[in-house]
């Protein structure tokens, strides 16, 4: 691999050298991946990729392999900061070999309802988990020089005829929610780009809002790094450039260019702002000029980079269930396994869109599962019913038809429904006689298209309710990036969920199955019983071209939590193989302390979780606002060994306790008494603490 270098320019006096022509021909892409490079002015391109769960490249048709991580859900779900540090670590080595400059993420949009065709991208629900795991990765991808692209700012929370929905919810819900996590990520992290959405918030594209882009992200916040807009997400010259964005993408450009030109010699907009956006793309050639890119799209798949894509698979499953401890399972006992469903052979690596790549290699469920029982062992497949949207691809090398030669052969067929209303969903083998029994499942989830509903394929459901009929100790084990339904759940004895895995989906699967590794993911989003019982349920869609936030700051379990509805499987929930328990809770001015044990037989992990709630809305007592019964403000994952024990520490911040104020347009930490609330899998554990006086501050 032939690595490039550059060497950094210098900004000011390359751009006092620039005519106006070449000055606003940066400011567009020159083509769908690269920024434009003016060679006199030893003015490089910067490529581009996408995220967010690899580094694709650059070829949409017969693309190199690439690494393939977990999705977004999927990543939030390990609660572990740390480890996504690594994770962007990897991706940024990825992007080398691919030869970008810039890696197209991380997505930090909210999973507000579960219909977001393209919610499996986010980490979370909730903007703290988010902003605190958004953080990490980006510090990860830019320690080894790569540029990190924060997105989409902000609230591109579905996918519906995203490019002309208005957004329309209140400036508290805004603050507080929807921009939480990119001012978190922005002040701790320090992204080199941020980048636009397609979306109007309050009546204005985002492309083209000054308040968004200029007055919050760069004068309140501070940013200083370049704003890029969404791929095709800009609608017109003048405004657009006189908000702040700096680069149009893709090239050749739309809207800039002669335009642009018009647009001056008019007065619409100055050449100051056209250097000022000349002097931000020039800063990105500079950020970008240490990394070690390839001069050629190249593979890289060497075993630890196996080993860490296969500990962010497997801390990012969640054990919904283990009634009767019937997990994990000692593959020594196995002698008949039946291994049920349509996913169960194919690896569902990834959602569709932005996230889609060509993967090194996958794992299925049937492989990593077959792979790790003995010999003897019986192992029988059967997919019971389909439920991919697509045909899969080809694993094989080659292929050959009946009659031996390479190639394939393709019969279609219109069954009469008498064929397939008979028949029994595994009728090779009685299932009560097998041993243990897998089933899995996905649910088809892309960019472009929400999702109708939140049942799985059609069929699937009858199939699992047969199979748990037929041999109550079956395990479910389910693929998907946002919340679905499971009817079935109260006759399911173990359910673990799994999300979209990345190259190494199935060998988690069979690591968490059979104990090689305690489960230790706790879900980022609430799975609903019905999708009626969401904050979205009336306000997901465009409404005349509008959506309502209706809900406000109520996103996720703030909704369930205030209104009292028992989802299927609450925010923060997940089991492990062994028991932990806390105490001795402290709170002091720099946070909260408390004391976590490992009381179980296996080595573990615990994410204990502070919440932090103001005593009004606690106890229905008038406030001058309406607020979540519980605040998510902290968490900390602790792994310990059997009979360890150790302290974990949750920071405490003026952030934990505000709201934002819309009469004074500022942040508030609002006096009054506030209990901290440390949850684990062991229970609750409060303590209250008091903000004497009023606090009132704006920045970041």
């Amino acid at each position: 691999m032939h690595i490039l270098q550059r060497q950094p320019i210098d900004v000011e006096s390359t751009l006092a050298s620039l005519t106006l022509a070449e000055k606003i021909s940066l400011l567009s892409g020159s083509d769908f991946w690269h920024s434009q490079a003016i060679p006199s002015h030893a003015i490089s391109s910067v490529k581009c990729t996408d995220g967010p769960n690899g580094a694709r490249g650059g070829r949409f048709f017969n693309p190199v392999p690439a690494l393939c991580i977990p999705c977004g859900t999927g990543l939030g779900a390990t609660w572990n900061p740390d480890l996504l540090y690594s994770a962007g670590q990897l991706l940024s080595r990825e992007c080398d070999a691919k030869g970008a400059h810039v890696w197209l993420g991380p997505t930090v949009n909210l999973v507000r309802g579960p219909l977001n065709g393209r919610g499996f991208e986010s980490f979370s629900e909730d903007p703290h988990l988010s902003g605190v795991l958004a953080t990490a990765i980006i510090r990860g991808v830019q320690s080894r020089g790569t540029a990190a692209a924060l997105k989409h700012f902000v609230a591109n929370d579905q996918e519906t005829a995203k490019m002309s929905t208005d957004i329309c919810m209140s400036e508290r819900a805004l603050r507080e929610v929807y921009l939480k996590p990119f001012q978190m990520a922005v002040r701790d992290a320090k992204p080199k780009i941020v980048m636009s959405s397609y979306n109007k918030v309050n009546g204005i594209h985002v492309s083209e809002s000054k308040k968004l882009l200029k007055d919050i992200l760069r004068s309140e916040w501070g940013f200083d790094g370049l704003v890029m807009s969404d791929w095709y997400g800009t609608y017109g010259c003048t405004d657009a450039l006189n908000a702040g964005v700096d680069i149009e993408m893709p090239g050749p450009s739309r809207h800039r260019a002669d335009k642009a030109l018009v647009a001056i010699i008019s007065g619409k907009v100055s050449r100051k702002t056209i250097d000022d956006r000349t002097r931000k793309v020039l800063e990105l050639v500079n950020a970008t000029a240490s990394a070690r890119v390839s001069t050629k799209e190249s593979i890289r798949d060497s075993p630890e980079d196996r080993a860490l894509n296969r500990r962010l698979a497997t801390e990012s499953i969640v054990l919904l269930k283990n009634s009767d401890n019937i997990l994990p399972i000692n593959p020594e006992e196995c002698e008949d396994v039946a291994i049920i469903g349509p996913n169960s052979k194919l690896a569902a690596a990834c959602g569709g869109g932005s996230a889609n790549l060509r993967p090194y290699y996958t794992s299925s469920v049937f492989r990593g599962i077959s792979d790790q029982l003995p010999s003897n062992a019986k192992v029988h497949f059967e997919p019971g019913v389909f439920g991919h949207v697509l045909l899969p691809y080809f694993t094989a090398d080659h292929v050959m038809d009946e009659n031996g030669r390479p190639g394939v052969s393709i019969s279609f067929f219109n069954e009469p429904e008498s064929a397939w209303q008979t028949r029994k969903p595994f009728d090779q083998q009685s299932i009560p006689d097998t041993t243990y029994q897998l089933m899995d499942y996905d649910h088809p989830e892309k960019e472009g298209k929400d999702r109708d509903a939140m049942s799985l394929p059609p069929h699937v459901d009858y199939l699992v309710t047969a199979v748990l009929e037929a041999q109550p100790n079956a395990i479910v084990v389910t693929q998907a990036g946002n919340p679905i339904e499971m009817p079935w759940r109260h006759a399911a004895k173990a359910i673990l969920h799994s999300w979209y895995g990345g190259n190494e989906a199935g060998n988690a699967v069979a690591d968490v199955v059979f104990g090689k590794v305690n489960p230790s993911g706790k879900l980022p989003i609430t799975f609903l019983n019905r999708l009626q019982d969401g904050p979205t349920f009336l306000s997901f869609g465009s409404d005349n071209g509008r959506i309502y936030y209706s809900e406000d700051v109520f996103v996720g379990h703030r909704w369930f939590d205030s209104r009292g509805i028992e989802p299927a499987f609450e925010f923060g929930h997940g089991l492990s193989y062994t028991i932990f328990s806390t105490s001795n809770i402290r709170v002091a001015e720099d946070g909260v302390r408390v004391d976590v044990k490992n009381t179980g037989r296996m080595a573990g992990a615990e994410v204990v979780m502070l919440y932090v709630s103001h005593d009004a809305a606690k106890s229905g007592q008038k406030s001058r606002f309406h607020r979540p019964l519980r605040t998510l403000v902290g968490f900390q994952k602790v792994f310990l060994e059997p009979g360890q024990e150790a302290t974990a520490f949750m920071a405490l911040d003026k952030y934990s306790t505000a709201v934002w104020g819309e009469t004074a347009d500022s942040w508030l930490c609002e006096t009054g008494t506030y209990t901290a609330s440390v949850r684990s899998s062991s229970g609750n554990l409060e303590v209250s603490f008091k903000v004497e006086k009023d606090i009132y501050w704006s920045g970041a």
